[in-house]
């Protein structure tokens, strides 16, 4: 998956939102809730999408609810994960509600991880990415190797 594909192509698999089911079905006294808006399962021409506020349309995917509960966003990547700077602003938002997790999997490694949004803020801090656009919509993104996020796992 990546943006030259169309929404309708890149929502006929969704490898990230499939491992973290199966790895949250596998969790005793655990449960997830699809949350966010699917454009994916219920397809909104991206004319009509872009109108939802982006705060809304940034709804994390998932409540995971154990000791407590949670927001979880999946993300797949390659090796190289995608995070846009808009995208990160309305988490942070999300954050204030209810803490908010990312669940990553990676094609390349074949392993899942799971790092709070405290936790990418201070690395993407730290190692100072620099920002990159995406040549369809010049939206503003940090590149982050995957190599570099998996110290930050908290899967047991």
């Amino acid at each position: 998956m990546d943006y030259t594909q169309s929404f309708s192509e890149r929502g006929r698999t969704v490898p990230a939102e499939d491992k973290l089911e199966k790895y949250y079905n596998s969790k005793a006294n655990t449960k997830f809730l699809r949350y966010g808006p699917d454009h994916m399962v219920a397809p909104v021409q991206t004319k009509f999408y872009v109108k939802i506020d982006p705060f809304i349309r940034n709804t994390p995917d998932y409540i995971i609810m154990n000791k407590g509960a949670y927001f979880l966003e999946a993300k797949g990547c390659h090796d190289i994960a995608k995070f846009k700077i808009d995208d990160l602003k309305s988490y942070a938002k999300w954050n204030d509600i209810m803490p908010l997790s990312f669940f990553v999997f990676s094609t390349m490694y074949q392993k899942v991880i799971q790092f709070d949004i405290g936790q990418l803020r201070y690395l993407i801090i730290k190692k100072q990415y620099e920002t990159k656009r995406y040549p369809d919509n010049n939206k503003e993104y940090y590149p982050i190797p995957f190599k570099d996020l998996i110290p930050l796992n908290k899967l047991k």
